[in-house]
């Protein structure tokens, strides 16, 4: 496997280091200056130019030179830098501060969503899914945890959030959802038309969300609650173009983990005669469609 190289050492205020080491020596040579000035010796003050342009040369030199080989050095003794790059980590942050401009640098063609947490991602992240839909055909499916289901239980237990508060966010998050896709499909920049959206219920426990884009993968893990406050939730980003599959593995067992537990669609805007080849749900062999309270079929027209 190609190893790539960190091109960057630490940033350790680089740009304050180099310009008080600049500073310090040019401050060493006006005082060594002055110490000489009129062709009479001032020890003190040449002394102290001498310590000043000495400290201000070695730290430079061990700026420009000696960080960067000091970088590569610890990356090397601890494996870090080797191991990162297998495991295809690309980001860890945040989710408020994470970059979901990678929906649209990986130019999809299929879109999975599941959330446990559906508010702040469909207030902040939906819209630039739904901008991707307009540009080219995407199958985009949604989960979400089930009314009534053992999901529900636990994911309103680690929001810290009473069950029925949770199920109201879940409905809420479905009509958002569906209504934010209706009028975008009739807007003034339409979806395009090879573009379908699914959403679906799951009953089974959800320990984290999980965003699937091509070749990309961000696990959604829930932010802490307590009496002291909340935390944010955690994003936790792996691309498999640099040849890592184990996440990938990861999230093909959690899909696998919730097709078993029997999910089931509530609305999709793909109809039976929509091309059956387009990556997405066969609403014909998954989930339980066969209630129609549960299923609701719209023409993407």
């Amino acid at each position: 496997m190609r190893k790539k190289r960190v091109t960057k050492g630490f940033r350790i205020s680089s740009a304050y280091l180099l310009a008080g080491s600049i500073a310090i020596i040019l401050v060493g040579v006006i005082l060594f200056w002055i110490g000489t000035k009129g062709g009479q010796t001032n020890a003190l003050l040449t002394g102290l130019a001498s310590a000043l342009v000495s400290l201000g040369s070695v730290t430079l030199v061990a700026e420009v030179l000696l960080r960067n080989a000091y970088t590569f050095d610890l990356l090397e003794i601890v494996g870090l830098e080797q191991s990162v790059y297998e495991t295809g980590l690309s980001e860890l942050s945040d989710e408020p501060s994470f970059d979901w401009s990678w929906v649209s640098d990986a130019s999809p063609t299929a879109i999975r969503v599941a959330l446990i947490d559906p508010r702040a991602w469909i207030q902040r992240d939906w819209p630039k899914v739904v901008d991707q839909a307009a540009l080219r055909g995407i199958d985009i499916e949604v989960y979400l945890p089930a009314p009534g289901s053992e999901a529900v239980t636990t994911a309103s237990a680690v929001l810290g959030i009473e069950s029925s508060e949770y199920e109201a966010q879940i409905e809420a998050a479905v009509s958002q959802l569906r209504s934010s896709w209706r009028l975008r499909r009739s807007g003034f920049d339409p979806l395009d038309r090879r573009s379908f959206l699914t959403i679906t219920r799951v009953p089974s426990v959800l320990s984290h969300g999980l965003v699937q884009c091509g070749d990309r993968l961000a696990f959604l893990f829930p932010g802490m609650h307590g009496a002291g406050g909340s935390s944010s939730p955690l994003v936790v980003a792996f691309d498999n173009r640099r040849g890592a599959s184990i996440w990938h593995d990861q999230a093909a067992r959690m899909w696998d983990h919730l097709a078993k537990g029997g999910w089931v669609p509530v609305w999709t805007d793909r109809k039976p005669s929509d091309d059956p080849n387009r990556p997405g749900l066969d609403l014909a062999t998954q989930g339980d469609a066969d209630d129609p309270d549960d299923l609701e079929v719209h023409d993407a027209d």
